[in-house]
């Protein structure tokens, strides 16, 4: 954008009203004002022009009376009296016989006005009339005895043409700004100044926002009544949306504390059937029970474990979103993090079929991090790929990332070779409660809790939980927290 469109765009709209308006008056003014002159000074000059052939025609019948009587001298008298008149330059005056010059004729004048004649008078601004000196016989024809010719300036007349052109201009210009001052006064108190008004209280708070008084009934004045009219019903919705925000806030904390009062009320009975269960297979186990025996108590007990575990993602989720999870950051060395989550959940994949790969370089070194929720974090991964994946290839990547804005992080890849899913799976992916889709909950299971807990322990840890996918080929999901979190204070090392 050029300097000129940066100041017109950021100009008010009176500097554009005057910068449209000025040099437009100013345009018609001067342009008007000078036709009008030239007309004016057309018909000036020839009315002056006009008098000087009415004189002409005049003086030269006088003169006629004069060369019949062959009365020189008045004649002379004649001749000399033309130059009274103003702007005549020159006259003179001949003697014609049979249509010939007669030298020496006392007929013969020539007068000069003496200022005019000499450089006084611009040759280029003289005009020239002749007129015939005619003499009647009786009832012959009238014969020409004489020339008679006038020069006159038209300078004098030119000069107060001019003048008078440029008092017009001066008194035009200034009415013109007068009126230009009085407009953009009146534009700005009638208009401007309202909607400068109108962009103020636009700005203003709910708090702060006082209706705008204007009391005309032009289409402006409607403007600023609906602008009053539509702020008022803005700050009543705001302040209803804020009354709703706050009870679903409220509705949403006490959901919380209820989940997390459930989820302690039911560990405690469950615990007591998973370990019941545990010490039921082991005395029967010992006293020679029956297989389907062993195998009923293996199933209540899995039933539990499975149970345990819905209810502690959903303490995690209810903990998370009341605010109330607290991380215990400490130094973590990554090789032993990997090698414990790998080993956890090496089982959970082999009885896939599946081969696990893991990509560790020796010197990766430590972050400051917690150990137990990022271990949460990869075991909720690595589990979700032995789940989605059969006989196939699950690889997990260790590697340091320096992010723009974000601090150096460690990433963790889990991809894998399974179903993988489409982009609209993929976009209700980490919502609560949600798997890819009805089918996936039907065959594989699952709360669809486990990838929105390990997003949101992530974004607690200074990073975010990612994916990439397509249906066939398999996904990728990465993992990232800070290395070095700005408002951690490292403990005791911890794996």
């Amino acid at each position: 954008m050029s300097a000129l469109a940066r100041f017109w765009f950021s100009a008010s709209v009176q500097i554009k009203f005057l910068l449209i308006v000025i040099p437009s008056a100013l345009v018609m003014t001067v342009g008007g004002n000078s036709y009008l002159q030239h007309l004016t000074g057309q018909r000036l000059v020839q009315g002056e022009v006009a008098q000087f052939e009415e004189v002409g025609r005049r003086t030269a019948l006088a003169l006629s009376t004069e060369y019949w009587n062959f009365n020189t001298g008045q004649a002379r008298a004649i001749m000399q009296s033309l130059l009274l008149m103003p702007n005549v330059v020159r006259v003179s005056s001949t003697e014609l016989a049979q249509g010939k010059r007669v030298e020496g004729s006392p007929f013969q004048f020539r007068f000069e006005h003496g200022a005019l004649a000499g450089s006084g008078s611009d040759p280029a601004q003289q005009r020239t009339l002749e007129f015939p000196i005619q003499v009647t016989r009786g009832a012959t024809p009238s014969e020409t005895v004489g020339h008679l010719t006038i020069v006159y300036s038209l300078e004098e007349q030119h000069r107060v043409n001019t003048q008078m052109f440029y008092r017009t201009v001066v008194l035009a210009l200034g009415l013109t700004s007068i009126v230009i001052a009085v407009v953009s006064v009146a534009l700005n108190r009638a208009i401007l100044q309202p909607i400068g008004e109108v962009s103020a209280s636009a700005w203003q708070s709910d708090a702060d926002f006082v209706p705008i008084a204007l009391n005309t009934g032009d289409q402006l004045g409607q403007l600023v009544t609906a602008f009053n009219e539509l702020r008022a019903r803005h700050i009543v919705s705001t302040r209803q949306l804020q009354d709703a925000r706050d009870e679903a806030v409220q509705a949403n904390q006490a959901k919380s504390a209820f989940l997390a009062m459930m989820s302690h009320e039911l560990r405690t009975p469950l615990n007591a059937v998973i370990g019941y269960s545990e010490m039921l297979q082991e005395e029967l186990a010992e006293e020679g029970a029956s297989a389907s025996t062993l195998a009923d108590l293996e199933r209540i007990r899995s039933a539990g474990r499975h149970l345990l575990e819905l209810i502690n993602s959903v303490l995690d989720l209810s903990k998370i979103e009341a605010g109330k999870i607290e991380l215990d950051m400490g130094e973590v060395s990554v090789p032993q993090l990997v090698d414990y989550a790998t080993s956890t959940v090496q089982p959970l994949i082999a009885a896939s079929g599946n081969q696990l790969v893991v990509a560790v370089p020796p010197d990766i070194g430590h972050i400051t991090s917690d150990a137990t929720r990022l271990r949460q974090v990869l075991l909720n991964l690595l589990s979700n790929a032995a789940k989605f994946t059969h006989h196939g290839t699950i690889t997990l990547a260790v590697h340091r990332e320096t992010m723009a804005g974000h601090g150096e992080q460690m990433v963790f890849d889990i991809r894998d070779t399974g179903i993988g899913m489409t982009p609209e799976q993929v976009d209700k992916l980490f919502q609560a409660f949600v798997q890819a889709d009805s089918t996936t909950t039907r065959k594989y299971g699952g709360t669809g809790l486990g990838l929105v807990i390990s997003r949101r322990l992530c974004n607690l840890m200074g990073g975010d939980v990612t994916v990439t996918s397509a249906p066939g080929t398999g996904s990728c999901f990465t993992a990232r927290v800070a290395v070095n979190p700005p408002s951690s204070s490292p403990s005791p090392s911890k794996a």
